[in-house]
């Protein structure tokens, strides 16, 4: 150790200057293991290695007990200074004081060993140096100095940086060639940006089974050159916590993963930025207990059998597929009975008139809003125990949309147009426990869209009030269930419209389905009523009682003067023959 140290401080009397920094042994400061300047001010410069001689940051190293870099800077006329950390003990703190506010005076930290392996207990950096341009630069490697072969950096318990400005590469660190590597959080590991720190990170991060990335100040992906950045949680990692004060934002180029069992808590603000992609895999939980932003050009994958559970706010402005988006088998919970918070907010595209579809299976007790689109499409199960309010009305394709007793749902009025509930294909089936308000004081309508092959289901427990039912062009049987208090009513004049395909109604009643007095035979024939559940309980086809769908014919007005004649007439016949 001691040809190390005379060697350690030779190298470093070489590039450093007198009358700005002290170098003392850290070996033999009073056991300390302590490297640092005279006072705050002194920098300790250090060496850059070139390309021929790789193995020369050997000496440009410190391995003590508590051990602390009080400012380290590149060395004169040289783009990066590089201190190499090797098996620093419990407590060590870095201070990359940059000492100036210039991009190109950077500093650097590589931690290495010829083992390729770096176990400690923990690690602190700081950052004293303030200014737009005073980032101190952290390269994250493992390099075995001898042959040049990289790894991942195995962190065994925390790496915190707790105030400044961070520069955090894992990716391209030049030593004679160029090197790939990751920050590997490993089980039990924690990669923390404290309430004060500003990290922005290039590179690939891997975190554990019970490994924890903790972020209470500011963190921030971006593109390395030439590559991207991945930033995964491996199957069963139990912890993965954004901080109340936290920012998370994942740069463009940026892939970042939820795998089985993983969990990524939000109680500050997460954005996935355009040409971003984040993944939530089957297995995996995201609690939205702050606020979560899906900005346009972004792909998001909420997968099947994953579980996204929302008490704060998740604003998307992603333009959903069949392919991203919130996908088919995917969970998303609104809020919970007890506690009514969260809202779902799909905010303005990249044009008008898109229909967002949402496959995912929806429990709603909070909100749920789209402000700028033509219509939002489920294809989910979809529960609203809450508020829905969108823009132009709702389409459910092939799912179940139901709206509970206590539900508040609100169709806004899209480029004034009547807004409307349109069931869409094979099975798609809505129940109304409650109705739907229309922002103009007008009733919604429902259409219906499918082939002669697809039956259609209404399930009505409430007084629901609707415009018209339009049919259009399809050939779909509209099934219309009566159960308990159920009454459906269509308050339009001409309320049935362009219907020439079946609706069945079972469990039918006297005075609970109410469509006017404009509907006409044509209309009417294809109205078939039914006393139970299934056909087996054929009633017959409907007719019209002051409005009110009937099995009985009721005369009309001129009807009645013709019975009403003819009953006079044969009673004056009567008369004559007693």
């Amino acid at each position: 150790m001691k040809m190390k140290s005379v060697l350690f401080l030779s190298t470093l009397s070489l590039f450093a200057s007198a009358t700005l920094a002290t170098v003392v042994d850290p070996k033999t400061t009073a056991g300390t293991g302590k490297l640092q300047g005279t006072d705050a001010n002194d920098i300790l410069y250090l060496n850059t290695p070139t390309a021929s001689t790789p193995q020369l940051p050997y000496v440009n190293r410190f391995e003590g007990i508590n051990a602390t870099v009080k400012a380290i800077k590149a060395n004169e006329g040289q783009d990066q200074g590089i201190l190499f950390v090797l098996s620093p003990g419990a407590g060590t703190t870095i201070d990359i004081n940059t000492a100036s506010d210039t991009a190109v005076d950077v500093d650097a930290l590589i931690l290495a060993n010829n083992q390729l392996q770096i176990s400690y207990t923990d690690l602190n950096f700081k950052n004293s140096a303030t200014g737009s341009n005073a980032w101190g630069v952290v390269n994250v490697r493992l390099i075995n100095l001898a042959t040049g072969a990289v790894g991942d950096v195995v962190q065994k318990q925390l790496m915190n940086f707790e105030k400044g400005n961070f520069k955090v590469s894992a990716i391209d660190t030049y030593l004679g060639s160029s090197y790939t590597s990751s920050v590997n959080v490993a089980s039990f590991s924690t990669y923390n940006i404290s309430k004060d720190a500003n990290v922005v990170h290039s590179g690939n991060i891997h975190v554990q089974k019970a490994g924890i990335l903790n972020i209470d100040g500011q963190f921030k992906t971006i593109k390395p050159t030439e590559e991207t950045t991945n930033i995964i949680f491996n199957n069963q990692s139990e912890a993965s916590v954004v901080g109340t004060t936290g920012k998370f934002t994942l740069g463009a180029s940026t892939t970042f993963t939820i795998n089985d069992k993983a969990t990524l808590t939000n109680k500050g603000e997460m954005i996935v930025e355009s040409e971003s992609k984040a993944i939530y895999n089957s297995g995996s939980t995201y609690n939205v207990e702050g606020t979560t932003t899906y900005n346009l050009g972004s792909l998001v994958y909420h997968k099947s059998g994953s579980t996204t559970n929302i008490t704060g706010t998740l604003n998307s402005y992603v333009l959903n597929s069949t392919s991203d988006g919130f996908l088919a088998g995917a969970t998303i919970n609104i809020g919970t009975e007890k506690n009514k918070v969260g809202e779902l907010n799909f905010a303005q595209t990249s044009g008008t008139a898109k229909r967002i579809t949402v496959a995912s299976n929806i429990n709603n007790y909070g909100s749920i809003v789209m402000s700028n689109d033509d219509a939002i499409q489920f294809t989910g199960n979809v529960v609203n125990h809450g508020t829905m309010n969108l823009k132009g009305g709702v389409y459910v394709k092939n799912g179940h949309l139901t709206l509970s007793e206590d539900a508040t749902t609100i169709f806004t009025s899209y480029q004034n147009l009547q807004t409307r509930l349109v069931l869409v294909d094979n099975n798609a089936t809505i129940t109304l426990k409650s109705g739907i308000v229309d922002d103009k004081g007008r009733e919604a309508n429902i259409a219906t869209v499918g082939t002669a092959n697809a039956n259609l289901y209404m399930n009505i427990y409430a007084d629901v009030k609707f415009g018209f039912l339009n049919q259009g062009t399809n050939d779909a049987v509209l099934n219309i269930n009566l159960y308990e208090n159920g009454i459906l009513r269509f308050m339009d004049g001409d309320a049935l419209r362009s219907i020439h395909a079946d609706i069945n109604i079972f469990n039918f009643d006297e005075n609970r389905i109410y469509v006017g007095d404009s509907s006409t035979a044509e209309e009417l024939q294809f109205i078939k009523l039914y006393a139970g559940e299934d056909k087996n309980t054929f009633l017959g086809t409907a007719m019209v009682n002051n409005g009110w769908l009937t099995l009985a014919a009721v005369p009309e007005p001129a009807e009645w003067a013709m019975i009403f004649g003819a009953l006079a007439l044969a009673l004056a016949i009567y008369r004559r023959r007693k």
